[in-house]
């Protein structure tokens, strides 16, 4: 039984470490919905990047024209910014219609090719035919 109770313990302190982790995450998805931006809203969609953009020959992203589309099939929100940012949301299952931290890109679209410039990576894709 004495080998039992630290056990015992372990399980109870994970448990009640696990309660904390939970409620902390709820407030954080909480103020995610709260302070969330919209995408959609305020932003615009550019006909030049709407559609099927390739990588390696395979569908990576689809922005359609109402600000919806897919990123490798998962659903996303996407537009650009007063700033001509490209804006891409793929968090809509914990935000909602809002997105608080969406991915940010410089953008060029050159005919049918598509560059995405971050702090640090720059992505490049063809427009599907």
């Amino acid at each position: 039984m004495k080998k039992l109770i630290p056990i015992l313990l372990l399980c109870v302190l994970s448990l009640t470490a696990c309660g904390a982790i939970q409620e902390a995450f709820s407030e954080a998805m909480a103020e995610m919905r709260e302070t969330g931006y919209d995408i959609r809203g305020n932003s615009t969609h550019p006909e030049e990047l709407v559609g099927t953009w390739l990588w390696r020959d395979s569908p990576y992203y689809v922005f359609n024209a109402d600000g919806t589309g897919e990123m490798t099939g998962t659903a996303l929100f996407w537009g650009v910014n007063a700033d001509g940012e490209l804006l891409v949301c793929t968090t809509l299952g914990l935000c909602g219609d809002l997105c608080n931290r969406p991915s940010r890109w410089n953008f060029e679209v050159d005919d049918d090719n598509l560059t995405l410039r971050g702090r640090v990576l720059t992505y490049n894709y063809t427009r599907q035919r």
